[in-house]
């Protein structure tokens, strides 16, 4: 079974969720998943997401560093990845000391290697929960 994947996409463009979840959808037809989609961190407040998707720039100014470690802080094994128009090495740099899982070209229209990895993550799920029903099924706490 194809579990869903949550994806928390944080951008003040509001063309872009939209945008990204069509890329998603070409490239791995077969992908469950949700986008959710804030223009700002505060504006969402439980960090329950399998995967979350970070502007690097938000109303012109860098804030990826904060909101990965306000992501970190409640959800320290986060898949998070960092979206740019940019392709600034510096910054991949910076970021990837706080545990990202990759770097996602704003421009780029071939999402295919994040849609992979997506449903990596719901085979992942697939298989805990299939875990979880074995030891259920067996008795185990």
């Amino acid at each position: 079974m194809n579990q869903l994947v949550k994806i928390l996409l944080i951008d003040d463009d509001s063309a872009f969720p939209e945008i990204f979840e069509d890329q998603l959808r070409r490239a791995e037809p077969d992908l469950n998943f949700t986008v959710d989609a804030v223009a700002k961190i505060d504006q969402y407040t439980s960090f329950d997401h399998d995967v979350y998707i970070v502007d690097h720039v938000i109303f012109n100014r860098p804030v990826s560093v904060d909101i990965i470690e306000a992501i970190r802080q409640d959800h320290p094994e986060a898949v998070i990845y960092v979206l740019s128009g940019q392709g600034d090495f510096d910054l991949l740099k910076q970021l990837s000391k706080l545990g990202i899982a990759g770097f996602i070209d704003k421009n780029d229209e071939d999402v295919s290697d994040i849609a992979g990895r997506i449903k990596h993550i719901s085979a992942i799920k697939d298989k805990l929960r299939c875990l979880s029903m074995k030891f259920a099924d067996a008795g185990v706490a």
